[in-house]
């Protein structure tokens, strides 16, 4: 957990390092507006409310202990807004990755509830494009394929992944629980680039880099607005 800022209005950005990669731009909207930021962040482990597998008990079983824990810290703590993102990398206990999407799907409404009951209002972004699935590393890639950086990219059906957090908030239809989507900035006419506008997107073959984060920080910060509706988060500082 770290904390940016003095700000009174108080915003958690929760997940796993899919929503760590949403930090600098955060952190710049923060600074912009006068936000007090706190971060729950962990690798792999989806924060919702269902047993992930691991491979080992006792890992599956902390991940399950930290989504409660956090929970706990957003009811506590009574945040203005909580900021969510996810990768789901990980199997339900018991399922395959195909058979895990209703039940992750479950598990993400009960959590996003839970947020929204504390009195805070809950943002999902959509997770970002995984150019993992045709491409090993992107980074590695450009410097590989300067003339040719078409070799860096890959369809929208192939890298765009599924998100059944973003899928839960559609579901619950609940005002106070949005969503937004920044996958356009990656994607147009249904290919997906690493390389857009001349900045690197990726620092590996899944998470976008810091320069692309904050590239994105602006268009972020109009996207929330429009969809919370809410003068006290969004005066400037």
């Amino acid at each position: 957990m770290c904390t940016y800022g003095e700000g009174k209005i108080k915003v958690a950005i929760v997940g796993n390092s899919h929503a760590g990669q949403w930090v600098p731009a955060v952190k710049s909207i923060a600074e912009k507006r006068g936000w007090k930021l706190d971060t729950y962040l962990i690798s792999r482990c989806a924060v919702m409310g269902e047993l992930q597998s691991f491979g080992e008990k006792a890992s599956s079983e902390a991940c399950a202990e930290y989504a409660n824990w956090t929970t706990e810290q957003i009811e506590k703590n009574d945040y203005d807004l909580v900021i969510s993102s996810s990768r789901q990398s990980l199997t339900i206990e018991g399922e395959d990755m195909a058979g895990s999407e209703a039940p992750a799907q479950r598990g993400f409404e009960k959590t996003l509830r839970a947020w929204k009951d504390t009195g805070a209002q809950v943002a999902v972004i959509k997770d970002t494009p995984f150019p993992g699935s045709t491409v090993d590393n992107l980074p590695d890639c450009v410097a590989q394929n300067e003339q040719e950086l078409s070799k860096c990219s890959g369809s929208a059906e192939e890298w765009i992944p599924v998100d059944p957090q973003f899928d839960a908030v559609k579901s619950l239809a609940d005002p106070r629980i949005v969503s937004v989507s920044m996958n356009d900035k990656f994607c147009r006419e249904e290919t997906c680039y690493g390389v857009i506008g001349g900045v690197v997107g990726y620092w590996d073959h899944s998470h976008i880099s810091k320069t692309m984060a904050e590239d994105l920080a602006k268009p972020l910060d109009a996207r929330l607005q429009a969809v919370l509706d809410n003068d006290k988060l969004f005066a400037s500082s």
